[in-house]
């Protein structure tokens, strides 16, 4: 499914292994339309590893503007808090991480910056 997909992706891609056929496989079956945010149980680890993977991949961003929308589209109005089946603060949690993604890298996977002695 696109939740085991795009976890594979990109940790395949942060290992630094990308660019095979295997990898470039995974991501044109990553692009829309191939991958559409999906509505089952697992939607935001999915959504998540999926806007990693489509960020390492070199993806046009326009690629993540169909799952901007689905995340977009499941916050409450009211509360502008996403729910989920592991809870409101897991979702709005995994929405906001997801959001964010596509500016910067998160800064547990940015290069260690070791300071000279």
């Amino acid at each position: 499914g696109l939740a085991r997909t795009a976890s594979a992706t990109a940790a395949i891609l942060y290992a630094g292994a990308g660019g095979g056929p295997d990898t470039n496989k995974a991501l044109d079956d990553l692009r829309p339309p191939n991958a559409t945010p999906n509505a089952q149980s697992h939607f935001y680890y999915g959504d998540y590893y999926l806007a990693q993977a489509l960020n390492l991949g070199d993806i046009p961003s326009s690629s993540t503007g169909s799952l901007r929308q689905a995340l977009l589209a499941r916050q409450d109005p009211k509360t502008h808090l996403w729910n989920g089946d592991a809870g409101e603060a897991y979702a709005t949690a995994m929405a906001l991480i997801t959001l964010y993604m596509p500016h910067s890298t998160l800064p547990a996977f940015r290069p260690l910056m070791v300071p000279a002695m």
